[in-house]
């Protein structure tokens, strides 16, 4: 797993000739680690409407928000979701998976809590869960669950 995770790290690094230690991504760091500490939320997201940056490279953001800034993969998830969902005044719309929340989930062949890299190769993505799937059966928050109403837990 280890070994794997190093790879999928190479295979993502930093972009372009940015580097860890570069002082932007330096300064970033210690801003957005500052920023927690002092209770500003802080948003994840990628310049996706910049030519080579896609919507796609938004799993990276999460590993090195957990990395770099240190916090845990469940931190970084949740900061991906329910915390940008508020700060762009969707919080009642979306970012949880709760009755009555629009959800889109994403399956993973690996645990994203124990490795970010998962995000990297979804295997499906469903749209508007609650409403919409094609599977019966959903694992989330380490239970199993309908897919069809997310908020009932299977057995």
């Amino acid at each position: 797993m280890q070994a794997r995770r190093a790879s999928r790290l190479r295979y993502g690094g930093l972009p372009g000739n940015v580097t860890r230690g570069s002082p932007i991504n330096v300064h970033m760091m210690r801003r957005a680690a500052q920023a927690l500490t002092e209770g500003i939320p802080v948003g994840l997201g990628t310049d996706s409407s910049c030519p080579y940056v896609t919507q796609h490279d938004m799993w990276r953001e999460l590993v090195y928000f957990s990395k770099y800034v240190g916090v845990t993969p469940a931190f970084a998830l949740h900061t991906a979701t329910q915390v940008n969902a508020g700060l762009l005044g969707l919080g009642d719309v979306c970012g949880t998976v709760a009755a009555g929340m629009d959800a889109d989930l994403v399956l993973t062949r690996d645990n994203p809590l124990e490795d970010l890299c998962a995000l990297r190769e979804p295997l499906h993505v469903l749209v508007r869960a609650p409403t919409f799937s094609p599977f019966r059966y959903v694992f989330m928050s380490g239970q199993l669950r309908d897919a069809r109403h997310p908020g009932a837990v299977v057995g």
